[in-house]
């Protein structure tokens, strides 16, 4: 087995899968985002149209917004009694977006805002993605919210979202696109590209479809990529549940190093389809478990062991897969694979718990999630067995897809399986330095 770049491939996922820091407006939830996106190449900029519903603070005067500075607001309206009031707002340096209330609103618990604006991304000659990092659209940190994207681009020009293609249709001038995330979601990713720069290839399974979009030079791996894909889509799907959407879309970009990882959307590095291309898919089956848990069932940012739940857990789920697919023998050599690369650390004073990793910001920590992380998960799996395992694991996903949980949640809901002692032995695991005994 190729080790294929460990680190740094774990260091992007954490990275790109992460969620940024600012801590979120007291008690205001976004509950959905309904978009309206034109591209107009000839000048260059999306306009855009942003339906924003949200339950607010009681008696609260303004809210206060992330978005980018470079976007040029023309109007921020609310609605008041069946139409639309514009309403006051600035933005500052740092791109804090505050907008007041309006005086008929403040005892209102749901409210409704339009954001009408337009953000430059220029011409566009291969692709332009938009994650949530560039702040494309106002936000309120840490949150999850429902997304519907209607975008309108000209002929030769595709757009790509999240979650599932609810309609494609052909107009005048171009094409229109509607996505739907289909679940509460993170991130609203966005890409428009020139059509004729991506080879197209597709394949069913069991629940859906999956679409890659791939450069003309890796066209020949799509195919071999597409089935592994597929058996995956179809293993989880069997031993964990369905997803909210019946499509994964998967994009290689260029110029991105590593993945990203969105609610039924996966954008790829070049190096990760040249690794498909030698036949190693462990950064596919990362990400393709993570639908899951990590981008369906979400871990609460930041929280107590954050960075266990994130990447050990789907890392375990990705073995897991091998176990079926290839037999308990290839499992154990994959494990031992990845538990060889912890190893030297355990003996040494870089040695953390995995409890105690804030921020995988170096090699020693990657290798403790990697390695160690899955190692730990797969004791308790013993523990319990196979049927009570995958028992467990549907449990978090039933009760948390769509929503936030912390590492308190995963130990409550598998203390409910085996003799009931697991979910104390995984929280003292996890707070022990070194393998365990």
């Amino acid at each position: 087995m190729s080790i294929f770049k460990i680190y740094p491939v774990i260091i992007c996922l954490i990275t790109l899968l992460a969620f940024p820091t600012v801590s979120p407006a007291d008690e205001t939830e976004i509950q959905s985002y309904d978009m309206f996106i034109k591209y107009l190449p000839e000048t260059g900029k999306l306009e855009l149209e942003v339906i924003m519903e949200l339950i607010k603070s009681p008696g609260s005067d303004d809210i206060k917004f992330i978005f980018n500075t470079q976007a040029v607001t023309a109007d921020i309206q609310t609605m008041v009694e069946g139409e639309w009031i514009g309403v006051p707002n600035k933005i500052d340096r740092q791109g804090n977006l505050f907008i007041g209330i309006h005086p008929d609103q403040t005892g209102l618990n749901r409210i409704k805002f339009k954001f009408l604006y337009s953000y430059l991304i220029g011409a566009i000659e291969e692709k332009f993605v938009l994650y949530r990092e560039h702040r494309w659209y106002p936000q309120l940190e840490g949150q999850l919210a429902r997304a519907r994207l209607v975008i309108e681009v000209p002929q030769k020009y595709m757009a790509i979202s999240g979650g599932r293609l609810a309609e494609q249709s052909t107009q005048e001038n171009g094409t229109k696109y509607v996505w739907e995330s289909g679940l509460p979601v993170f991130k609203i990713p966005l890409l428009i590209a020139r059509d004729n720069n991506f080879h197209r290839n597709s394949e069913k399974y069991g629940g859906g479809e999956i679409v890659l979009y791939c450069q003309m030079n890796h066209r020949d791996e799509a195919g071999n990529i597409l089935v592994e894909a597929a058996d995956a889509m179809e293993f989880y799907d069997d031993a964990i549940g369905h997803l909210p959407y019946d499509r994964l879309t998967l994009v290689e970009i260029s110029d991105l190093n590593g993945t990203d990882i969105n609610s039924g959307l996966i954008f790829m590095g070049p190096q990760n389809m040249e690794a498909y291309g030698q036949g190693s898919y462990e950064s596919l089956l990362f990400p393709i478990a993570a639908l899951w848990i990590g981008a369906g069932a979400f871990p609460e940012y930041m929280s107590p062991g954050f960075f266990f739940l994130l990447i050990s857990v789907p890392h375990h789920l990705r073995l897991m897969f091998t176990h079926s697919m290839d037999g308990v023998e290839q499992f154990e050599q994959s494990l031992n694979f990845a538990i060889e690369q912890y190893r030297p650390i355990a003996e040494s004073r870089n040695d953390l718990a995995l409890y105690d990793i804030k921020s995988p910001d170096t090699a020693e920590k990657g290798f403790i999630l990697y390695g160690k992380g899955p190692y730990v998960l797969d004791l308790i799996r013993r523990e319990l067995g196979d049927e009570n395992y995958w028992a467990f694991i549907r449990d978090v996903f039933d009760n948390y897809l769509g929503k936030t949980f912390t590492l308190e949640d995963f130990l409550e809901r598998l203390s409910h399986y085996g003799d009931g002692s697991q979910g104390e032995r995984l929280r003292i695991l996890l707070h022990e330095k070194g393998l365990p005994e």
